[in-house]
């Protein structure tokens, strides 16, 4: 199953399923890594909220996304669809990937992640995250590619 995205600015919580049951996202971070232990602890490194390039187009070598959720208490046997993608400025679908969180446990919180390597980034600008459950968005994101010439090179001596 395919693993995550980007790196973090602030998530804008969209709507969930107050009389419905449903899913809640607590949490999207785009970082340079994550992991979860087994005993449900996540580790995250890099959380940012923008990329800077001497040059665009480039391929970035290796970024993480991880969600936190929780389930509504209603919501036990469940099996809900949690699909994420990543946005260009132009509004052009980059990468996604999807998972299934199956609740059992009335309130039960877990994490996931997911992993990319060599993502072609050909534009600079905002760039979404949205994360959807069930096909509902319910969760936005933000990345910032920004492009800074690199410094003019000071010679041999510094």
């Amino acid at each position: 199953m395919p693993a995550a995205v980007f790196y973090r600015v602030s998530a804008r919580a969209l709507g969930f399923w107050p009389k419905m049951g449903g899913v809640k996202v607590t949490f999207c971070h785009f970082c340079d890594y994550a992991n979860i232990c087994a005993d449900g602890a996540v580790n995250i490194m890099g959380v940012r909220n923008a990329v800077t390039f001497s040059t665009l187009p480039i391929l970035f070598p290796d970024f993480s996304i991880v969600l936190g959720l929780v389930s509504e208490p209603d919501d036990v046997g469940a099996t809900r669809v949690v699909e994420v993608r990543l946005i260009d400025p132009d509004g052009k679908p980059l990468l996604g990937g999807r998972f299934e969180f199956i609740t059992q446990l009335p309130n039960q919180r877990v994490a996931q992640r997911m992993s990319f390597m060599n993502q072609k980034l050909e534009k600079a600008g905002r760039h979404e995250l949205n994360t959807y459950v069930d096909g509902k968005l319910v969760l936005s994101d933000v990345l910032e590619v920004l492009v800074a010439p690199a410094p003019p090179s000071t010679g041999p001596m510094g």
